[in-house]
């Protein structure tokens, strides 16, 4: 299972580089400066979108990943069991799982626990709520790597949308029309937000298409 394609340069660059791009929308839909809450829902949305289209398309033997949910269950079953906080127990089971497993709940947990922390250096399983936090992002992981892999990308993009489109109607006055346009180019925050998030998963696909599957999208609700 190569999920370690999650964190190369080059993954990192066009996340980071779409990511710029639905801040900035996001603070003209706000007409200044979007809300924190807004804008770490919105980083979530695009990084679920991105982890399920990378993971979508590796070629991953049923064995393998069979066996990293078994070591997620593990571990997950020995969190459930401590009654004694102890953030060296946690981080020593925590090497001992292979690194695939490693990199699947570290990015799981990065998610959980972004509107609370700036980076891992913050967290002390020593405390009740980082080691719930754990526990949280290691279901999570399971979860996703079990049930999740091999749903069409569609799906995912559909998570994305919706997502994007419930984000916005929390925000007074936002535009949440979608239509093409003479220039061919996304015109409001709101289609500014959800091309670029389609084009993680699509890197050239135009505008055009963008507006198609969003239709497709709002047929199917």
């Amino acid at each position: 299972m190569s999920l370690k394609i999650l964190i190369t340069p080059e993954q990192h660059f066009l996340l980071d580089t779409r990511l710029s791009i639905t801040n900035h929308a996001l603070n003209d839909a706000f007409q200044g400066t979007a809300l924190v809450k807004a804008g770490l829902r919105l980083q979530d949305l695009l990084s679920k979108l991105y982890l399920s289209h990378l993971a979508q398309y590796q070629p991953i033997g049923r064995t393998k990943t069979q066996k990293v949910v078994k070591e997620l269950d593990r571990f997950l079953e020995r969190l459930r069991r401590r009654t004694n906080l102890s953030e060296a127990v946690t981080l020593n089971s925590f090497l001992k799982l292979s690194s695939d497993a490693q990199v699947i709940l570290g990015s799981m947990l990065a998610l959980e626990t972004h509107e609370q922390f700036d980076n891992f250096a913050q967290i002390d399983f020593n405390r009740t709520y980082d080691h719930e936090a754990l526990i949280a992002a290691t279901k999570r992981a399971r979860d996703w790597i079990s049930e999740e892999r091999g749903r069409p990308t569609k799906d995912h993009l559909d998570q994305f949308f919706d997502g994007v489109t419930e984000l916005f109607q929390s925000i007074a006055g936002a535009d949440l029309k979608v239509s093409n346009h003479y220039n061919k180019r996304p015109k409001t925050p709101f289609e500014t937000v959800l091309h670029a998030g389609h084009c993680l998963i699509d890197v050239n696909v135009s505008y055009h298409a963008t507006v198609k599957a969003y239709e497709r999208f709002k047929e199917r609700q």
